[in-house]
């Protein structure tokens, strides 16, 4: 059963889930913002200076994890079909993936280092710089993945339950997340190119350990180049964003497409495989398809029934 599909016995559910996770994020939200304002004594996130206003925004996005998880237990449906077609985290392939999205984002904090070299930038000082990595160390790879399970996850699985193409799953996902960044044009177009990308690795390689990695190393190297340098930008998450920023962010996420599912062919991460109970197994049938019918193993899974 592809990714897409993957845990949904029927469409309505799907749709369900999709509603209730939105429901259990704003829930959550609004406790974080409570909290929040007791702790900042700002009524509004605008008031507050930037790189608390920035930290503030990853930790509200980072809700979007829990209610996409607490969202598919009240629907009856493991959480683990989130996160890959095997129902669990396939550690090894994760990891390659976060190695080849780190490298493709080197050349960022590389020209950095450069610009600081020949002091055409300078660098905030140790001291501040520390506990400011310190914190995006610790939240932004949070709020990362927790977008990936809801827009890569839950919402994509949604749309996907309706369609035996993976294709309007992965772009209305892609348009999804594009329109919660924000709708200045070059911002969209950006993040379009992004869900476009990562729906499509989702699918193809059977999880979210591939989008996760990319997502998580483009946010974490970005914030990190950001805080290096003292009197940088002062604008909030994604404003700097242009049209040139596009084309760069669009090439470096096409190669790192590129080169993931290249290395899916020689690592596979089983895209097509999904548990059944022994007694599935034993009549040769796998779970239920998105229309509630059963649908045969492949002749080398099933087993002669007694």
């Amino acid at each position: 059963m592809p990714y897409q599909r993957a845990g949904h016995a029927s469409r309505w559910p799907a749709v369900g889930e999709l509603l209730l996770a939105v429901v259990f994020w704003m829930v959550l939200m609004a406790v974080l913002m409570a909290v929040e304002k007791q702790i900042t004594g700002v009524t509004k996130t605008k008031d507050l200076p930037k790189d608390a206003r920035t930290l503030v925004t990853f930790i509200n996005l980072a809700a979007l994890g829990p209610a996409a998880l607490l969202a598919a237990l009240a629907c009856g449906r493991s959480p683990r079909r989130l996160w890959s077609v095997t129902g669990r985290v396939r550690w090894r392939w994760f990891a390659t993936c976060l190695l080849v999205a780190l490298a493709v984002r080197a050349i960022s904090p590389i020209l950095v280092i450069i610009e600081l070299a020949t002091g055409h930038k300078t660098f905030v000082g140790l001291d501040t710089y520390a506990w400011q990595l310190a914190l995006v160390l610790a939240v932004v790879p949070l709020q990362a993945l927790a977008e990936e399970l809801f827009f890569r996850g839950t919402l994509l699985q949604a749309v996907g339950s309706f369609a035996r193409s993976p294709w309007p799953a992965i772009v209305i996902s892609a348009a999804g997340f594009a329109l919660a960044h924000g709708l200045r044009i070059e911002l969209f177009v950006a993040m379009a190119i992004v869900g476009l990308a990562l729906g499509w690795l989702a699918v193809r390689t059977g999880g979210l350990e591939a989008s996760v990695a990319h997502h998580v190393m483009l946010n974490v190297v970005g914030m990190a180049v950001q805080l290096a340098v003292a009197g940088g930008d002062q604008k909030g998450v994604n404003e700097h964003v242009t049209w040139a920023a596009t084309v760069v962010s669009g090439v470096i996420v096409v190669v790192y497409t590129a080169i993931i599912a290249r290395l899916a062919k020689r690592l596979p991460p089983v895209p097509d495989e999904i548990e059944q109970h022994a007694a599935e197994r034993g009549v040769g049938v796998e779970h239920a398809d998105h229309g509630g019918n059963p649908e045969p193993l492949p002749p080398e899974q099933q087993q002669a029934s007694g």
